[in-house]
């Protein structure tokens, strides 16, 4: 639990008060580890809980009518994810969350962080932080497919989430960057040739 907290203050200070008051949520902390290939949530389900990845890679696909996956995000270490519009409106997700690392998750059921935030303020402003930093997450990698050709997709991964490109399968990585695996394995064989790797 100290790790999520200290994960917190990075996005929030917090008075002593406030620290205090969110340390007091671990009686609601829910603890799981996921080996490589579990799923955490599958479309059709509603998931009724908060995730921070603790440790390990899940990656959030869906996949499309003729059969493959395309990656819309990642989540690593120090990320939290939910479905606040699944569980407010009770609909069904149409997407995967699947571990790709053995993975730890520590995770909270959104009806008792209502509760609280209902009654915290700091509970309802750490949220709006946490929802703000999964948004700006999906906005770059949406920017990113439509704003660069693949292979500047591939070099800006290499530049700003070096550590995600080490971390991923070519096929994970070819799904993410919308291209195929073939062509990603091309580009990588090129660009070491360039000294750019």
């Amino acid at each position: 639990m100290n790790h999520l907290i200290n994960t917190i203050k990075k996005l929030e200070p917090l008075t002593d008060t406030e620290l205090k008051e969110l340390e007091s949520m671990q009686v609601l902390a829910r603890f799981k580890f996921l080996k490589k290939g579990d799923y955490i949530f599958t479309a059709g389900d509603m998931p009724p809980i908060s995730v921070y990845v603790k440790s390990g890679i899940l990656r959030h696909y869906v996949t499309d009518n003729n059969g493959n996956e395309k990656i819309i995000q990642f989540f690593m270490e120090e990320a939290f994810f939910d479905d606040c519009g699944s569980y407010v409106n009770n609909q069904p997700i149409d997407y995967h969350i699947q571990a790709i690392e053995d993975s730890e998750i520590i995770y909270f059921y959104l009806d008792d962080l209502k509760a609280i935030a209902e009654k915290s303020p700091v509970i309802e402003r750490v949220g709006v932080k946490i929802a703000a930093a999964f948004l700006d997450n999906h906005r770059e990698h949406v920017t990113i497919l439509m704003k660069f050709s693949p292979e500047e997709r591939y070099k800006y991964l290499l530049t700003n989430k070096p550590e995600l490109v080490q971390r991923l399968s070519v096929t994970h990585l070819a799904q993410f960057l919308d291209i195929s695996r073939e062509t990603l394995s091309r580009m990588r064989a090129r660009l070491a040739e360039q000294n750019i790797l």
